[in-house]
């Protein structure tokens, strides 16, 4: 059975959270060329040559990938000609690489001696990076130019360039910058509401890090601690409220005569947690902030663990005013409110509300809901 191997595009992403650390010095990586086409500056060291006309066997499985349900549904991208040829590259000439570089240097043996990565369509191809070439690149290029030959792949795929840093250099820095933001974590007043993430580029040696906590002074403070390295901060979702500062948003009017689609329905809150949208949200003091049948938005801390239902951290959340139509006599938390306890009668599924719908001409609502099957509930305005 074939197996596809997804796109990891051309920077190695780690999503660290309190993960372990080496305790070494910051390793060096060299000086990487700093630019926007990282193709034009990278140095190559070898080179493949086309020398079969016919591919069959290539051409074979890149038939085979437009019959998959995978391709044909939009699994890996709405299915084209460029997302094909990319698949196909994976399947093909990135398996090739990958067993000549196992019986040349062992898999987890070439960590140490440089990287490998997919390009995306743009930059398409497997890429192979060392930081000190020997005899082995020899032996690398003799295997697959065999196989260029015996048309079983083709040799414009496949790349070979000198890189300043290897995949064990760029893991062990990673886990550095982990350590150092985790110090961050530990110390924050709210630290069941922080995200973070760390990644090392693999082709600039330039540190990433995304966050939803770090004020000015602290990412000075890692530009201190990782002096000479170029570091990227990128702000994910809603910054947590300083210390002092609410969590909880409350409108301004308590009632509106519109309805409101954004947001969801709270369905319960419990101790330090509340359930919407089929996820249970930890939210400290979420028990004297917020009530069953509000309708919120909610700014999630990282993100979300797959299950049912789903598990995750708020950092913020909006309460969103309370749909009273012109007319009515209830209002849509009343309303949700109601339809909770009912579903609760029918099963002991946790129920998600959908719509909430006013009927002025019946005086009636109508509330969609989502449980061990959809359904709808309908309540007179009374």
């Amino acid at each position: 059975m074939k197996k596809y191997i997804l796109p990891i595009g051309v920077a190695l992403l780690l999503i660290l959270a309190g993960c372990g650390t080496s305790g070494k010095q910051p390793v060096s990586l060299g000086q990487a060329p700093k630019v926007q086409d990282q193709e034009s500056e990278r140095e190559i060291i070898a080179e493949l040559k086309q020398t079969a006309t016919e591919t069959p066997e290539r051409n074979q499985v890149k038939q085979e990938i437009t019959e998959q349900p995978e391709f044909k549904d939009g699994l890996h991208g709405k299915p084209s000609e460029s997302l094909l040829e990319l698949l196909t590259v994976q399947q093909v000439e990135g398996e090739a690489a990958l067993q000549a570089i196992d019986q040349v240097y062992g898999l987890e043996e070439f960590r140490e001696e440089g990287i490998l990565f997919y390009g995306d369509e743009s930059n398409l191809g497997f890429w192979i990076g060392l930081k000190k070439p020997d005899e082995r690149l020899n032996q690398i290029v003799d295997i697959l130019q065999k196989k260029v030959d015996r048309g079983e792949i083709l040799a414009k795929y496949i790349h070979f360039f000198k890189n300043d840093f290897t995949e064990a250099e760029q893991r062990t820095l990673t886990d550095q910058v982990a350590k150092a933001l985790k110090q961050y974590v530990v110390n924050h007043y709210n630290p069941d509401a922080v995200s973070y993430s760390a990644s090392v580029d693999t082709l600039t040696g330039n540190i990433q890090i995304g966050h939803n906590f770090l004020e000015n002074e602290q990412m000075e403070q890692l530009k201190e601690t990782f002096a000479g390295y170029n570091i990227v901060f990128t702000q994910e979702g809603r910054m947590i409220p300083k210390e002092g500062e609410p969590d909880v948003k409350y409108p301004e009017e308590e009632y509106t005569a519109q309805p409101i689609e954004e947001g969801s329905i709270i369905v319960s809150v419990g101790d330090g947690r509340f359930l919407t949208d089929w996820t249970y949200f930890e939210f400290k003091g979420a028990e004297k902030k917020l009530k069953a049948g509000q309708r919120v938005i909610v700014a999630a801390a990282g993100g979300i663990m797959e299950s049912m239902p789903a598990q995750g951290r708020a950092s913020f959340v909006e309460l969103l005013p309370d749909y009273k139509p012109d007319g009515a006599d209830l209002s849509e938390s009343i309303i949700a409110l109601k339809a909770i306890s009912e579903a609760e009668k029918k099963s002991n599924f946790a129920p998600n509300i959908g719509s909430i719908t006013y009927n002025s001409e019946k005086d009636e609502w109508t509330v969609s809901i989502s449980q061990d099957e959809d359904y709808e509930l309908t309540f007179k305005d009374e």
